[in-house]
């Protein structure tokens, strides 16, 4: 066992040669990433004791929250054989989960040399595939606002330690809105991408969607701040790729050299943990995980506070984007057993969340109580929930889910898919904290408006099992007048984006009557229990056709006719009363009730 430690040890020593061209990274050069499990309660204990090293010799990435659950930490090369020898007396299970991280350097270091060498940027040429220094953010938010005062504002949260400006940028007109922040923690560099993503995508599909853009002006706005910790993410730019707090500096004795604060554990929540052993802050101004001197001692974490009280009664819900590990975690954080009073309703929006997330690009994200990932106190999503009128509060841990496929140095690749698998969710979610109802709407009856109507005309036929298209289908025009009603068992909605409308399917009233006009897809489905996926239906109407089945007494030919359509629905709970308008795709079809939609795709 000893050799084994001489050898990591002497691994270390060897890679200190090794050299980066980048001086953001090359001061990794040696480190380790152990993976540790406890196994008692004592053993949980020391690795506590770890977050209160300085931070630039033990980096506690992730902590054990309870006996055998996995540790991260990061050890410098002069620390490789102490804290390994360390663990290995103490009887916890230790293993080097990455023996290098030059592998998880390699394509950043690239990317930040062509960052700080590259001149005369140029906003009208922002790549959001690509990571951004602060400037160039602040530089695209700008440019957006004064393209488009009438639908955006750009907001002054407040400053930095360094003078550095917490811009926030409000997309849509909406009075409610919706709060994305990121970069709290500066290396996490996915989150600071993934909200600018969201940021370029709102910007880029205002004019195009309708819907989108009714949204925006009539229901919920977006208002993000991609930045949060500007200081810390420039230095990471610059000196530190794997800094992670803020870069304040406080004249305090024996520890002038050490700078900056954990500014997701300076809220006035659970402050320091009242000097519990597991507090998951520490009051060492060396460690990663440092408090402050008091609650928003920070002049970012006091901008952020002020800015969410006084606009508490507008914003609906909040996400704090952060990486990695593929986690939706909910509040609260700082000791277990202690939940919100609408933690159920929050478990089921965020299961929902996730749901969506996957059906982007089959990402597996987990729901967790964030103290069943790690104990954390004076975290900002705890503070919203607690001290203001904010109803959700939630934090994302981002891609990826190990970190052996990029830890918090992910590859730009990556961006435009993260991106895309957290802009789903959080559309759904503004849409469930407006209305406390989610995607799939179940109506009770369909009317058809008399008039002129164009169709799509498919002979499918039927012999016991499943149905085939044939290929002699034609398109036609519907000119005779007709209408007819379906029961509210077999009509399910598939808006193109979420409908802000909830109904309610035990009554049937003509509050909940349904006339039909342009826009969304509405699917014939004889069971509740199993609903299709609105996403699959998202598609060329000829996808439609695929893995339904019939009855296997039914043989024929059978026309069905898709017909487009708009539907007006009216809200009968929730705080969304008035009427609103949801286009859909519709298509009808003559014998439906002997259809199911047991499987699509």
């Amino acid at each position: 066992m000893m050799l084994l430690v001489r050898t990591i040890f002497a691994i270390g020593l060897l890679r200190i040669g090794s050299g980066y061209s980048n001086k953001a990274l090359e001061i990794y050069q040696g480190h380790i990433l152990l993976e540790a499990v406890p196994r008692t309660e004592q053993q949980l204990i020391t690795l506590q004791q770890l977050i209160h090293y300085n931070n630039s010799e033990i980096d506690v990435w992730t902590l054990s929250p309870s006996i055998w659950k996995k540790s991260l930490i990061l050890v410098a090369p002069q620390h490789h054989y102490d804290i390994y020898k360390r663990m290995l007396d103490d009887g916890i299970k230790v293993k080097i989960a990455i023996d290098h991280l030059k592998s998880m350097f390699a394509t950043h270091a690239n990317i930040i040399e062509r960052r700080i060498h590259k001149c005369n940027f140029s906003s009208n040429d922002f790549d959001i595939s690509e990571y951004h220094t602060y400037d160039e953010i602040a530089e695209y938010m700008k440019m957006i606002s004064s393209q488009h005062p009438n639908w955006t504002e750009l907001i002054s949260v407040g400053y930095s330690y360094e003078g550095r400006e917490l811009l926030a940028i409000k997309i849509g007109t909406a009075s409610s809105s919706f709060w994305i922040d990121a970069g709290i923690h500066s290396r996490e560099w996915i989150s600071v991408s993934s909200a600018v993503f969201i940021i370029g995508q709102l910007h880029k599909q205002y004019n195009l969607d309708i819907n989108l853009r009714r949204l925006l002006s009539e229901t919920v706005s977006w208002i993000i701040l991609p930045v949060f910790n500007p200081d810390g993410y420039e230095f990471t730019w610059n000196k530190d790729r794997l800094w992670r707090k803020s870069r304040s500096k406080y004249k305090i004795p024996l520890f002038k050299s050490c700078i900056g604060v954990d500014l997701n554990r300076n809220f006035d929540m659970d402050f320091g943990g009242w000097l519990r052993k597991r507090s998951g802050s520490s009051s060492n101004p060396c460690s990663n995980v440092y408090h402050g001197k008091y609650s928003f001692s920070e002049p970012e974490t006091r901008a952020v506070m002020r800015y969410l009280s006084k606009m508490q009664d507008k914003i609906k819900a909040c996400i704090s984007l952060h990486s990695f590990g593929q986690l939706w975690l909910m509040p609260y954080g700082n000791k277990q057993g202690h939940y919100p009073t609408n933690y159920r309703e929050m478990v089921k929006l965020a299961n929902g969340a996730v749901k969506e997330l996957r059906t982007v690009h089959r990402s597996i994200y987990k729901v967790l109580k964030a103290s069943d990932l790690y104990i954390s106190t004076g975290v900002a999503a705890d503070w919203i929930l607690n001290a203001t009128s904010i109803k959700y509060a939630f934090t994302v841990e981002l891609r990826p889910e190990t970190p052996e496929k990029g830890g918090f140095v992910l590859p730009e690749k990556e961006i435009v898919p993260t991106g895309e698998e957290i802009s789903l969710p959080c559309l759904a979610l503004k849409t469930c904290s407006r209305t406390e109802a989610c995607r799939i709407v179940e109506y009770h009856k369909l009317i058809i408006e008399n008039g002129n109507m164009e169709a799509v005309d498919e002979n499918i036929s039927g012999a016991g099992g499943s149905l085939q298209k044939e290929t002699n289908s034609s398109i036609q025009e519907l000119r005779d007048e007709a209408s007819f009603t379906i029961a509210s068992e077999q009509l399910c909605a598939c808006p193109s984006t979420d409908s802000p409308c909830a109904f309610d399917n035990e009554t049937d009233n003509s509050e909940n009557v349904i006339q039909i006009n342009s826009g969304t897809m509405l699917i014939l489905c004889q069971s509740k229990e199993r609903l299709p996926s609105c996403r699959d239906f998202r598609r060329p109407v000829v996808r439609l056709f695929k893995d339904l089945e019939v009855s296997s007494d039914l043989q024929g030919t059978f026309n069905r006719r898709y017909t487009k359509a708009r539907i007006w629905c009216r809200c009968t709970r929730g705080e969304f009363k008035k009427s609103k308008l949801t286009e859909i795709w519709m298509y009808g079809m003559q014998h439906a009730d002997t259809f199911t939609c047991n499987r699509l795709f």
